[in-house]
């Protein structure tokens, strides 16, 4: 018996193995055909020798969020290989500079516009209508074409000569608004109570967490910047559609954007409304001057970009993206219930080292979309950004946001470049640590400590803090907050006290940071760019792009067997939990980080949402 069991044993031994050896295989050719497949696709992106024929039309009908840099992983990459175009979706730098190759080719003949599937933030819809508005002086002509007009997609569209709709659109004109969830009864009611410490009268984000309405200072400032969005986008559209800017405001104020399409019609917004069906024939009657002719030669940005002439130079600007949350340290990789959002963390500090002692560049322009995070990582970054001027000029590129941390990142560039609709500013420092006393006397939960001095327990969750921890924890903060403020002073040369002014917390549209002097000049990633060139002195050059994104076997193996598998065995009060700790522990700390989020999907995908919400401290 014992042998029969010995070889059952062995042979279910052997199948084990066998299987595991089959799978270590399979996992190896499969491999080495994505990692084949993704050279393939990589020589086809850095394709120079596209020929466009005479007659191509530019369509610009990207899918999602136009972000900075692409989120699209392998495996995108390997579906858009089989053709699936259709579903691409584009950074901002491909649209433009797309945008730019057909202003200057003689083979396109117009843009056309389709943007009912995508979104993105104020400024970046910014950038992409200054493009066309370049495009426009090559008098070429631009079409827009919409079944659902939002705010966002309304604004770029409106710089074309003629805009049509589908017989069913919608002008979802609303205005803006910005609603702020507050927390402090539910964590009273679950017994949990937070303690905070901040410098900085706007520094509003702690506010859902201590207060169960907007403070004044608060009130304020949000209405300040929602009004300057609303009303410098309502006269760029008027000015574009060569009507009165008392139409944007009716759309908002009466309703009128609940009305069918003939309103917009009638008002001038549209100029004609057409089936999708017949868009195209009415389009190529237009474009080529035939009313016979009923098809389109329609590219799309990635074959638009190929047929441009590569730059030969040995000067180079190197573009670093900082995108997201400012955290520290890298990404935990045995983190199973990680996002695969963006974050701004170690590997931007030390990829600004490299540069600065990299002799083959000269110049570097830092792009940065963030609301700010860790003040201490924030710091870090600071110091090399100042690290790199010494060597070579740094030119910060202001996206939809960089304010907070993501202002004190950029404060100490040899330029700074905002777009006019930038949130940046934010200059304060909050810290939030939580206190569970409430939970456990509510579960009858009772605690000991043993300790060896008198602050060893120092941020123990399980009581409130003593009044002398509380004065550490707040002379901490103004530590902190004195410290943004001489980065900035040194950065932007003006006193501490100036800054303060323009500090505590407030934030600010880049149309009015200049005025303030918090940026140097209002303008695209492009202008940061060219300042960069002018700064380093320099006639020629090429851009390079200094994203890194994750291969093939990273994302397979990039978290342990041990984590894989308690993904996967987690159940999902396991994951809920998970999340809340986390959750939880991203809101304590100190932090540099502004009391707004830029929603990039609420104003263009849903017609009657705010583009700005309040954001959950990260």
């Amino acid at each position: 018996m014992k042998d029969f069991f010995k070889m059952v044993g062995a042979s279910c031994l052997g199948f084990v193995l066998a299987n595991v050896v089959v799978i270590i295989l399979s996992m190896l050719i499969l491999g080495a055909m994505i990692g084949g497949i993704t050279d393939l696709i990589k020589s086809n992106k850095t394709k120079t020798e596209v020929t466009l024929s005479s007659g191509s039309v530019l369509l610009l009908d990207p899918v999602g969020e136009i972000a900075d840099t692409s989120a699209d992983d392998t495996f995108t990459s390997i579906r858009s290989l089989g053709g699936d175009n259709s579903k691409k979706s584009y950074t901002l730098p491909e649209i433009v500079g797309a945008i730019e190759e057909a202003r200057s080719n003689a083979k396109v003949d117009a843009i056309v516009l389709r943007l009912d599937k995508c979104f993105m933030s104020f400024d970046t819809a910014q950038a992409i209508r200054d493009a066309l508005l370049r495009f426009k002086e090559s008098d070429k002509p631009i079409y827009a074409y919409g079944k659902a007009f939002t705010l966002g997609n309304y604004y770029i569209s409106s710089v074309a000569d003629k805009v049509y709709a589908g017989p069913e659109a919608m002008m979802a004109l609303s205005g803006l608004s910005s609603q702020i969830p507050f927390y402090t009864g539910l964590l009273q009611k679950l017994g949990v109570k937070f303690q905070i410490f901040k410098v900085g009268t706007f520094k509003s984000a702690v506010e859902p967490y201590m207060l169960d309405h907007m403070s004044e200072a608060n009130r304020l400032q949000t209405q300040t910047f929602l009004d300057g969005l609303w009303q410098g986008t309502v006269s760029e559209m008027a000015a574009s559609r060569g009507i009165d800017e008392s139409v944007f405001h009716r759309y908002a104020d009466e309703g009128l954007f609940m009305s069918r399409i003939d309103t917009a019609l009638v008002y001038g917004l549209v100029d004609s409304l057409v089936y999708e069906t017949d868009i195209e024939q009415v389009l190529a009657s237009k474009i080529y001057d035939d009313e016979d002719e009923d098809e389109l030669d329609e590219v799309r940005a990635d074959l638009v970009l190929n047929a441009r002439k590569p730059v030969k130079s040995v000067n180079k600007i190197a573009v670093v993206y900082a995108e997201g949350n400012i955290v520290d340290g890298r990404p935990a990789s045995d983190n199973p219930f990680a996002t695969q959002s963006k974050l701004i963390d170690q590997r931007i500090a030390d990829k600004l080292h490299e540069l600065a002692d990299d002799d083959d560049i000269n110049a570097v322009v830092l792009r940065v979309n963030s609301g700010g995070g860790s003040a201490s990582q924030s710091e870090l970054i600071c110091r090399e950004v100042i690290r790199l001027k010494e060597q070579k000029p740094i030119v910060v590129s202001m996206g939809g946001m960089a304010a907070s941390g993501g202002y004190y990142i950029s404060s100490n560039a040899s330029e700074i470049i905002a777009g006019p609709y930038t949130l940046t500013g934010s200059i304060g420092i909050f810290g939030m640590f939580p206190t569970f006393k409430g939970t456990a006397d509510k579960l009858a939960l009772t605690f000991d400590t043993v300790k060896t001095n008198k602050m060893s327990d120092f941020g123990d969750v399980t009581r409130e803090m003593r009044p002398e921890e509380q004065a550490l924890m707040q002379k901490y903060v103004e530590e902190g907050y004195d410290q943004f403020l001489t980065r900035v002073s040194e950065g932007r040369e003006m006193t501490k006290a100036q800054v303060d002014s323009i500090g505590q917390g407030r934030v600010w549209l880049g149309q009015d940071a200049l005025r303030l002097g918090l940026v140097d000049k209002l303008g695209t990633l492009d202008t940061a760019i060219q300042e960069a060139a002018r700064l380093a002195d320099l006639d020629d050059y090429k851009v390079v792009d200094m994203v890194e994104k994750e291969d093939f076997w990273s994302s397979l193996f990039g978290t342990s067997i041990e984590t894989r598998l308690r993904m996967m065995t987690a159940s999902r009060e396991d994951r809920l939990m998970e999340y809340a700790a986390r959750m939880l522990d991203s809101q304590m700390g100190v932090r540099a980080q502004v009391p707004y989020e830029l929603q990039e999907g609420l104003w263009m995908s849903k017609p009657r949402e705010s583009s700005l919400v309040p954001a959950l401290l990260r």
